[in-house]
Formats: structure tokens, sequence, C-alpha cells
């Protein structure tokens, strides 16, 4: 650290850092001037990655993506602060993979797994994002604050149909770990056993809920007799769409379901997959009435907060 950089972080942010440090009190004139671009460094720093440690999955930015250095699927609701270290298998010093393809979209995934992790015996250090070394340059920052300039002028691409129906979706008042499972489910990235087996894992491809059909995204969240008979239960009305994708019958859903009747069925959809890893991992089933009285139970302070309630009742059997 130079005796410049000592100086300010004595004075400004003697127990954080730039990152988050704050105007405080007679601020000089240069120290105003490094927060007024505080914002475009976040964006421009990048982690060179070492031991992993200290680079926080959802918060730091170590991908090469070229739009984004930081993964684009939603942090994890039970891992919030992750490391990336989470992501290592630390007996044999590779990426775990199963976790990072659990854990993220097939475009994070195969970004991560590409990534050599040749420097583990290092700590992590910060370099400049715009410089392919690295390095910083005033020539790379100027380039770098113009195309955030132009980014900024062009605004975001609306035409889309994709970039409509996900900046709706991210609108959808319910849970953030039921949004993070239902992006996975929209973009066929759930692991189910047809999903496994295209890895060429080793497993039987019938559904674990039910064993009769091949496990598909679409089967285990929809035909499949499991998800039918909760959603009879809570009195969501089936619609036929054996031929639809995830996405065709979740559109199909949203138009027709009113609002509080749509969370619900988003919600049991959830807690179905649930029950079908608790299954997997050998632990005690339960019925499709508990899984709506779960459902429910689930859903109801989040709708007495908004001033719904819901009225059904769960039959006892």
């Amino acid at each position: 650290m130079s005796p410049l950089a000592k100086v300010y972080k004595a004075k400004y942010f003697s127990n954080g850092d730039y990152s988050t440090s704050t105007l405080g009190p007679k601020p000089s004139f240069t120290w105003r001037s490094l927060l007024s671009v505080r914002d475009i460094m976040k964006r421009a720093i990048r982690w060179k990655i070492g031991d992993l440690r200290t680079i926080r999955i959802w918060e730091n930015n170590w991908l090469e993506h070229t739009w984004s250095r930081m993964p684009i699927t939603p942090d994890l609701d039970d891992f919030p602060s992750a490391t990336v270290s989470d992501l290592i298998d630390e007996d044999i010093g590779t990426w775990n993979i199963l976790k990072v393809r659990s854990w993220f979209f097939n475009v994070d995934s195969e970004e991560i797994l590409k990534m050599p992790l040749n420097n583990l015996n290092q700590a992590d250090s910060i370099i400049w994002g715009p410089h392919p070394k690295g390095i910083f340059t005033v020539k790379t920052t100027y380039e770098f604050i113009h195309t955030l300039s132009q980014e900024a002028s062009l605004g975001p691409t609306t035409s889309n149909p994709q970039h409509t129906f996900y900046k709706r979706f991210w609108k959808i008042k319910i849970s953030g770990k039921i949004k993070h499972f239902l992006w996975k489910a929209l973009n066929n990235n759930l692991p189910t056993t047809n999903k496994l087996r295209q890895r060429k894992v080793d497993i039987q491809p019938t559904c674990i809920l039910y064993g009769t059909h091949e496990e598909t995204v679409m089967h285990v969240l929809h035909p499949c007799s499991f998800t039918q008979e909760v959603n009879r239960i809570l009195k969501i009305t089936y619609m036929n769409g054996r031929e639809m994708e995830f996405q065709d019958l979740f559109e199909l859903k949203w138009d027709r379901l009113p609002p509080d009747r749509f969370r619900t069925w988003l919600t049991s959809l959830w807690m179905v997959w649930h029950q079908r890893n608790q299954r997997v991992h050998g632990e005690p089933r339960r019925s499709t009435e508990e899984i709506a009285e779960s459902t429910l139970s689930f859903m109801a302070p989040q709708e007495a907060s908004s001033g719904k309630k819901q009225e059904i009742r769960v039959p006892n059997f």
C-alpha cells in the first residue's frame, strides 16, 4: 500500500475499506472525487482467483462474462454470503461439479467450470478488469467510461419477448428462494433424473416421486400424479399441458389464475420439488395432504401482509 493510500485509510476508512467508506467530516476535494467514481470502480475492478476464500460469490466481480463479472443466477437464500471456496472440492482441489451445477444456471456454471484452479496456494487479489493483463491505465479507464456512457444512452432492449417475460417475472410477489427455484425450472436447469443422465450420471430415469414416467422438469411439476393430487387438494385447476414446455404452462397459468391462486400454485411446485429432493436423500416421505398444508402455512404470513386471505381448507383424510 502506498503512503498516500495509508493516509486516506487512516483518515476515512480505518475500520473498513474503500468500497464501504463514507464521505466523513470535512472531506478533501480529492476524497470527494474518489468517492464520486466509486460505482464505476466497483464495476471495473475484478478479482483474480487464488485460494478463493476472500471472494463472495454474489457480491464480487470474479467471472469472465463480457456483460457481467458476477453470476446472473440469483443468490441462494441459505448461502447469501458464500465465498467461491465453498464451490471447491478441497480433497482433490477441483471444482465441485455437482454443487456448481445445482447452484447456478447453465450460463454461469459453464463459465465457472472453465476457470482453471492453478493458484489455490495464493491469496485472492484485485486487478483492473478493463485491461487484458489487469493493469490500471488511464486509456482503459477512459474506454471503460465511454462504454458505460454508450450503454446508458442506448438503454435496455425491451423488444425481446424473453426480456419482457423475465422483467415481469422478477416482480412476482413471492419468496426469493421460490423465484430462484422457478428460474431454474423455466431454464430447464433443475437436476431431474433426465438431466442428470444427460450429464452421464448413472441413475434410473424414472420419476423420483411416482416412479412410472421419465422425470423431466415438465413432468415432475405438472402431469406427475403426486403433483396433480397436491393441486387437486389446493383446488388448482389442472390444465392439459403434456405437449407444452414448462414456460408455456407457466405463462398460461399466469394469465388465467388470480394472483393469489397463481402464487399458491408456484409455492406448491416448490414444495413438491423439495419433497422430491428429500426422497432422493432418504428422508421420510410426506403425503400430498402434508405438502398442501405446508404450502398454505408457508404462504399465510405473506398473504396476510398483502391483505389477502386464502379460504382453502385441506380436507381431513
